[in-house]
């Protein structure tokens, strides 16, 4: 078996157990044919095995005495001829065996002997599924004797891929996603190639957040249940690539002969002409197949009571990375295999064998490959939205924050003592207002500060805030939208849980003079008015407000009175048109 062709059958088990080799399919002399071609005459290059095909198993056919008539002594099948093929040399050099024909023998002693080569064409699917009949026949009196024995011949029926709670399978919502353990096929890589494929989800979940999901069984399945001890050797490629961009994602087939660098990656991952994956398991492109030596096969043993047999494979974690597995009986086969990406594809081919292409893929790749398999990983999508609103109440109360500004700022510093436009900042100066905290939209409309739950609130970097949109005064009077928006509500500096100095930004200065906000006063009775236009005097610190209140032509009706845009404040002094207020409340 692959190679054991001295370890002879004990003739009381030649037929009920019998000889065992395997589909002939490598090449064992590493020409340009495989061994399954090897000495035919169909129409193409035919050659013999250099140095002996190591799949053949030898039969010494024995007779005597020694002057037995040979011309009647034949070797027929009684069954399963098709499977088979029977060669005069192990190297198939002295031609074919047909069967039925005279042998020709040669003296070794006492007896007659001629060797002859058994050659695997396809595989059995029962034990001893060809028995062959060394005869002698005397003329009319038919077989004076008989001699049978029996041999299976194993190849691979199927390779296949098994998740581990790693497939896809549909959200459930409180449970967790793609747990299945069946792979279904990939919806998108090697779609059209005629190759099976899979995808595997390999990120970890919910429940075990550190470990992730890569491993999963690869599943052999034979032809027929071995009659010995069996083993059947496996090999991981990194297949290339499906995409045709030969820039930032699959370079190497462009023609590159050494190894490269992925474009935007600092020189941390690379491609070979062989290998395009970008992630690696125990520094491997290709993958790990469970107990793999250090040339990368495996064995994976069959005992004589089962023709399925599992071994655990290993995937990187970079989604896209692609693998494919290769299976035979013959260990020193794989390692002459190979994927060159710019030429072969998803393909697994011999670079020495031109028939019937060039580099031709391996023989009947689709019972002795794997399925493609791709690695895939979840998305995690937060979905950060500005929901419609209500100020002072529950809608959107996840998307808003209501505060109050107590002073406008330019950011520029000058010897003006009048700030009426130009404003860049809306802020809270520093200090400790704890007294008028309250984060409940149905409470109080004091809540000074705007914080907006983001993580780098303490950095100066734009927060949930940006681009969104302010609404100055209550009810709405002025509103900045869109691109003008900035700030994430707090310098970084805090007492307790409060930031000193909390402010939204503009990303330019505002024009906020005859903009038309509402205001209530109060004297006893409550009018409402209107802002035409206010300022800061930066000498006194006071705000000058510029009003008109419907049917009322004095102001200073409401000295002493309450005057309110966001909050309410008292009116240190009043005039015919204008009032002047010690703070500011928006």
């Amino acid at each position: 078996m692959t190679g054991n062709t001295t370890t002879m059958i004990e003739d009381s088990k030649e037929e009920s157990q019998g000889a065992m080799t395997f589909e002939n399919l490598d090449n064992d002399d590493k020409d340009n044919l495989y061994d399954g071609f090897n000495g035919w005459t169909l129409g193409w290059p035919t050659d013999e095995v250099n140095g002996g095909d190591d799949e053949l198993v030898k039969i010494i056919a024995k007779v005597k005495p020694l002057n037995i008539d040979q011309s009647k002594i034949t070797l027929e099948a009684i069954k399963g001829h098709l499977n088979i093929s029977i060669w005069k040399s192990n190297d198939k050099s002295a031609g074919q065996y047909n069967l039925g024909d005279p042998l020709t023998f040669t003296s070794t002693g006492e007896w007659l002997a001629v060797e002859l080569w058994v050659e695997g064409t396809k595989p059995h699917t029962k034990q001893q599924g060809t028995i062959l009949s060394l005869k002698y026949e005397n003329g009319g009196e038919g077989a004076c004797a008989e001699d049978k024995v029996a041999i299976t011949i194993v190849g691979v029926d199927e390779l296949r891929w098994k998740g581990k709670k790693n497939g896809f399978s549909a959200f459930t919502p409180g449970g967790l996603v793609n747990i299945s353990n069946t792979l279904d096929a990939d919806p998108v890589n090697y779609v059209g190639t005629g190759v099976n494929n899979n995808r595997v989800f390999v990120g970890a979940r919910k429940d075990n957040p550190t470990i992730p999901r890569n491993k999963v069984e690869l599943e052999v399945e034979l032809s027929v249940i071995p009659i010995h001890s069996l083993s059947i050797y496996l090999r991981s490629f990194d297949i290339d690539d499906p995409s045709s961009d030969l820039g930032f994602i699959d370079p190497n087939d462009g023609g590159i002969t050494t190894t490269g660098y992925y474009s935007g990656t600092n020189n941390t991952i690379s491609y070979t002409p062989h290998e395009d994956n970008r992630g690696e398991v125990k520094g491997l492109k290709a993958g790990y197949i469970d107990k793999q030596n250090t040339q990368g096969i495996a064995t994976m043993v069959f005992g004589t009571s089962s023709k399925i047999e599992k071994i655990d494979f290993t995937t990187t974690l970079h989604a896209g990375d692609s693998f494919r597995v290769v299976a035979n009986g013959d260990k020193d086969f794989l390692n002459s295999l190979e994927n060159l990406d710019q030429l072969d594809h998803f393909k697994i081919a011999d670079p020495k064998v031109s028939y019937p292409l060039a580099r031709a893929e391996v023989l009947l790749s689709d019972k002795y490959t794997s399925p493609i398999l791709c690695v895939w990983r979840i998305l995690h999508i937060e979905h950060d939205a500005m929901q419609d609103y209500s100020w002072g109440g529950t809608i959107g109360h996840n998307f808003q924050r209501q505060g109050v500004f107590t002073d406008i700022e330019d950011l520029n510093p000058s010897s003006s003592f009048v700030l009426s436009s130009s404003v860049k900042r809306l802020s809270k100066p520093k200090g400790k207002y704890s007294s008028l905290v309250n984060e409940n939209l149905g409470g109080s409309y004091y809540v000074p500060f705007f914080l907006d739950e983001s993580l780098n609130l303490a950095s100066t970097s734009n927060g949930r805030f940006e681009k969104g949109d302010l609404e100055l005064g209550y009810p709405t009077s002025i509103s900045f939208g869109g691109t003008d928006i900035r700030g994430n509500g707090g310098d970084g500096n805090s007492i307790g849980n409060i930031f000193t100095n909390q402010f939204i930004e503009f990303s330019s200065s505002k024009n906020i003079v005859g903009s038309g906000m509402n205001c209530n006063l109060t004297t006893g009775t409550k009018y409402k008015g209107t802002v035409n236009s206010f300022y800061k005097d930066k000498l006194t610190g006071k705000f000058h407000w510029d009003i008109t209140v419907p049917n009322v032509s004095d102001l200073t009706i409401f000295n002493g009175g309450q005057f309110s845009t966001g909050g309410s404040i008292n009116i240190a002094t009043a005039s015919t048109k204008s009032i002047v207020t010690d703070k500011l409340l928006i």
